[in-house]
This record gives structure tokens, C-alpha cells and sequence, in this order.
């Protein structure tokens, strides 16, 4: 037997912003991919990092590169 249980969670919206900034960056990764035909993690470091970088400024730079081995597998 199996049940599930419905929690509500109250996200700060500052947490909602952050998982879609995260979001964003998935679909930079999942974009090149499509568009390098390639699943190369060091190709699309090479290639991206620096750009998000700048354009997330907030996120963690671990973060990035978690996102970006997540996205690329």
C-alpha cells in the first residue's frame, strides 16, 4: 500500500526567482546542445561559462557547473 502525502510549501518568492534563474541557465546548456550537436561538457564550458557568468552574476559558480553536468547527461 502506498500513500501520498500533499505538503504546502511557502517559497519565499526570492527561492522561486532563484530556481527560475537556474531554469535559464538549464536552457542555455540544453540550447547548445541542439545547436552544437555535441554533449561535450568541456566544450560547452568553454563556450558558455563565462557568458552566464556575467549574466548571473548571483549564482554560484558550482552551481553553474552543476547545472551544466545535469543538463549535458
Amino acid at each position: 500500500m502506498r500513500r501520498t502525502i500533499s505538503v504546502k510549501i511557502d517559497a519565499p518568492i526570492d527561492f522561486l526567482q532563484f530556481i527560475e534563474t537556474c531554469n535559464r541557465i538549464y536552457n542555455h546548456y540544453i540550447d547548445w546542445c541542439f545547436d552544437k550537436k555535441s554533449y561535450n561538457k568541456n566544450k560547452a564550458h568553454q563556450e558558455l561559462y563565462d557568458k552566464l557568468k556575467l549574466e548571473f552574476p548571483t549564482i554560484p559558480t558550482g552551481l553553474i557547473q552543476s547545472i551544466r553536468d545535469n543538463a549535458l547527461e
